[in-house]
């Protein structure tokens, strides 16, 4: 029993009861490097040396650590090309640049004066033989015209002298003229707009989605011939919607039922998509359009086409050859970037189609006019029960606030929440052309289209007239493999682990179980600095107890 009491009391005296005790200790047993030659060299300059050399190599590995760190939270881009047996066809979206038909516009008395300026510079300047495009115009359109004419003329000499007197290029700007002139002083606002006045002109007419349907070009007439991977298709097989900008457009699309006859199997210009489109020159408005031919948009088919804004016009007189090559674009999220998934309802037609930046864009323009002016700019069914802010009816307010909100939106001023989407298909496209077409070929052609479309029959007596009214189209994919442009970590959490630890033992020969030792080490100090708190308190109270003891004696 004496023994194991001498033993105990001999481990007693061998533990550290000071500071230095205990980092010898340490110094004896650790793995690190350059700590014992600091605490246990007992030459001074050999401590000074291996501390500045510690300090060093932990600086340097500072350093390095928090590139590493930093690098963890970005991303490399990984490009591959994906082999495939077959890709999905995209919607072809297609549209006349002309937005309404001359002879609709002839019907619609709220265009008199569309109808006053632009059918007789029409009849005076393009056609000669007016008998032979009678049903271009309604019955009692020649009685009309020659007052028309007569008004016209007036209209014009007045205006020549107009700008006799001023120059109305220095004097008007879009932003100051189009609140102060009813749209029907057609010629005022046709000075007032500036070189660029067709597009304007309609913005302030504004013509209703129900206008753009019906006086727009149709389907059946604009759509001559469809072919789908060597397959019959025709109008029936697109879906109309209008466009502010176009019109009525049509989109080619493979539903949910018809996926697998939209893949494509085989590559080249035999397959894919053709198409035959009558643009119908002699209805264009020269007014409202300034352009000849076809608006084309390739795009994914779960997204809303604006053929606007991201599109490929085309000529008539020629056969439009459109190669296509995929690409699948995968983006980060989270911690990595602030890309957004497909589960996000903030852009339009959100119901129908899933996220695009652009309709992001437009549906925050359209916000900021609904919120500040209470009305909008635009025909989307996301704002059909909003006024239009070029109404008549609405107060000159109202334009002048939504002037206001389209300079800031174009000025960047107006904060738009509008990602990139974390995965979206982008479509590269190669254009070729060729004469179309041929003097040979036209008038076999022609014969075709005789029992097909009237319309277009009566407008194609000649190739000259062929090839002002037709575009032929041909979109196919040039190979079936697809480049994949995906976002990855520039590195995993076992890489960071890995270049850590290698960080780690190349400057401070540290590894995990040396870690654990310094853990320990702080723990002692810790416990050796509560137990001198403890010993020093029961000191204080031991003198306190022994002085008061003495004070009692005396008494």
């Amino acid at each position: 029993m004496a023994d194991v009491q001498q033993g105990d009391h001999n481990a007693q005296r061998m533990a550290p009861v000071t500071v230095l005790e205990i980092l010898n200790d340490f110094a004896d047993k650790t793995t690190a490097h350059a700590f014992p030659e600091i605490i246990l060299n007992p030459r001074i300059l050999a401590k000074v040396v291996w501390s500045l050399l510690l300090t060093i190599a932990f600086l340097l590995f500072c350093f390095q650590t928090s590139t590493l760190l930093s690098n963890y939270h970005t991303f490399n881009t990984n490009i591959q090309l994906v082999n495939s047996e077959y890709v999905e066809f995209p919607a072809v979206t297609i549209c006349n640049f002309n937005r309404m038909k001359r002879s609709q516009v002839n019907e619609n008395s709220r265009y008199d004066y569309v109808r006053l300026v632009e059918n007789t510079k029409f009849l005076k300047e393009h056609i000669e033989g007016l008998s032979n495009y009678y049903w271009l115009f309604p019955s009692d359109y020649f009685s009309d015209s020659q007052v028309s004419t007569t008004e016209s003329t007036n209209g014009v000499e007045r205006d020549r002298k107009r700008r006799d007197i001023f120059s109305y290029e220095s004097q008007f700007s879009y932003w100051d003229y189009s609140s102060g002139v009813e749209w029907d002083d057609l010629y005022d606002l046709f000075y007032g707009l500036g070189d660029d006045f067709a597009s304007k002109i309609l913005e302030e007419i504004a013509p209703t989605k129900e206008e753009l349907r019906t006086m727009g070009h149709q389907a059946k007439d604009f759509i001559l011939q469809c072919d789908f991977n060597k397959a019959k298709c025709d109008y029936r097989n697109f879906t109309t919607f209008q466009n502010k900008q176009y019109g009525n457009c049509f989109t080619f699309n493979i539903t949910q039922e018809q996926k697998k006859s939209g893949r494509v199997t085989k590559v080249g210009s035999d397959y894919g998509l053709h198409l035959t489109l009558f643009i119908d020159a002699l209805q264009y408005i020269g007014l409202f359009t300034e352009e000849l031919g076809v608006r084309l948009a390739i795009h994914p088919q779960n997204i809303f086409p604006h053929p606007e804004d991201v599109g490929i016009s085309v000529t008539p007189g020629f056969s439009t050859s459109i190669g296509l090559r995929q690409v699948e674009l995968k983006r980060l999220g989270g911690r990595y970037g602030d890309c957004t998934n497909e589960g996000t309802k903030n852009h339009l037609s959100s119901d129908k189609y899933d996220y695009s930046i652009i309709s992001c864009q437009k549906k925050c323009l359209l916000d900021h006019l609904k919120e500040r002016c209470d009305c909008v700019n635009n025909i989307y069914d996301d704002y059909a029960n909003i006024p239009n802010c070029k109404d008549n009816a609405t107060q000159e307010s109202q334009v002048r606030c939504q002037q206001q909100v389209e300079m800031n939106f174009h000025a960047n001023k107006i904060k738009c929440n509008c990602p990139p989407p974390c995965h979206e298909y982008v479509y590269n496209t190669k254009l070729s052309t060729a004469r179309w077409p041929s003097e040979t070929y036209e008038p076999h052609l022609r014969d075709k289209l005789e029992a097909e479309n009237v319309t277009a029959f009566r407008s194609l007596d000649s190739t000259k007239f062929s090839r002002e009214n037709l575009v032929r189209l041909q979109v196919y994919f040039e190979e079936l493999n697809y480049e994949l442009i995906e976002q990855v970590p520039a590195h995993t959490v076992a890489e960071v682990l890995s270049n850590l630890g290698g960080t780690l033992g190349l400057y401070i020969g540290f590894s995990v179980l040396t870690i654990f030792e310094f853990v320990i080490l702080c723990y002692r100090l810790a416990v050796f600095a509560f137990k001198k708190d403890l010993q020093t308190s029961n000191t204080k109270d031991t003198r306190k107890t022994s002085n008061m003891a003495l004070h009692n004696v005396r008494v």
